[in-house]
């Protein structure tokens, strides 16, 4: 039976406010002036929905809004979008994240997480949840009142409804129910923890490869560890553990696939990645993570102030 959604993306919401420019003076004078200040949208959730849909997939985002102005935006916002939207309005501020871009590209971010601080399961349409082929959260330990049994409770139902599920973190917090994370990590598929989080999960601190093995010690089954500029580390299932780096595209018009998708964790098709259920003739996508690192790179290197957008020169 064909499901509706290859990809639901459930989760954190916000607006970014991006200053580019800033740099670690601004709080010792009184005006500071920047290269630009731009309103964008941010979140996990939403950046993988957006990404997702601009490679091919039916994507479907799943979360709350704030029922102030700024909920109006990030919704108006959205509707450009080629998604499905299914988010909840609820009584709260939305999220919203100031992001200071340094000239060298160094980012800070000040952060008021807002509605997704109440975001839970009640919010959840249970029906789109069986409807997608893979259910990604995004992000664990970055929502309040989600983490630890909500979560668990929705790695069930897209499990009983035969849905593959990813879950990405976002720790946030000094305590958490550290017994339901555990049993969150060995309930979903995939884990795609940064290195920072990893870290703190595991108590290994610079060696990726130990990383990825503390989070199978934690009950993982397959974990793809990112490390920014240096690419990622795959531990899965079936696969060696390797190291995959990041490398620079060319961006192209995306190709819409035409099956369902399914993650891969054999060596021939790519660990942890997106592939058509059935073989059919496809062109490749370029990889979105190695077009957003060639353009923070250039607003580093001040040609552009494009930041995570694409401009002429990216395009």
């Amino acid at each position: 039976m064909a499901r509706r959604f290859d990809v639901l993306c459930v989760g954190l919401q916000v607006i970014d406010l991006l200053v580019t420019g800033a740099d670690r003076g601004v709080f010792d004078r009184e005006t500071t002036n920047v290269e630009s200040i731009e309103l964008l949208l941010g979140g996990d959730a939403l950046n993988q929905a957006i990404t997702l849909s601009a490679l091919g997939a039916r994507t479907g985002l799943m979360g709350a809004v704030g029922s102030d102005p700024l909920g109006d935006v990030l919704l108006n916002r959205l509707a450009a979008q080629p998604i499905t939207v299914l988010d909840r309005r609820i009584d709260a501020k939305t999220g919203i994240s100031v992001v200071l871009c340094r000239p060298d590209g160094e980012l800070h971010f000040v952060l008021q997480t807002g509605h997704n601080e109440r975001f839970c399961y009640e919010h959840i349409d249970e029906q789109a949840v069986r409807d997608a082929g893979i259910v990604s959260i995004g992000s664990c330990m970055g929502m309040k009142a989600m983490d630890g049994a909500d979560t668990l409770r929705l790695l069930e139902l897209a499990a009983s409804a035969g849905a593959t599920t990813a879950m990405d973190f976002k720790i946030t917090r000094a305590e958490y129910d550290m017994p339901k994370v555990h049993e969150c990590i060995r309930r979903a598929d995939y884990l795609l923890p940064s290195e920072d989080d990893a870290a703190t999960l595991t108590g290994e601190k610079r060696d990726p490869k130990r990383m990825a093995e503390g989070m199978r010690d934690l009950g993982a089954r397959n974990v793809i560890l990112k490390l920014g500029e240096r690419g990622c580390y795959v531990a899965a299932d079936g696969v060696e553990m390797q190291s995959l780096p990041a490398r620079a595209a060319a961006w192209t018009p995306p190709v819409r696939a035409t099956a369902s998708w399914r993650p891969s964790s054999t060596a021939s098709a790519g660990a942890g990645t997106l592939k058509p259920a059935r073989a059919l003739p496809m062109r490749r996508a370029p990889s979105p993570w190695s077009r957003g690192a060639q353009t923070a790179r250039c607003a580093a290197r001040r040609k552009c102030a494009c930041a995570w957008r694409r401009c002429a020169e990216h395009r």
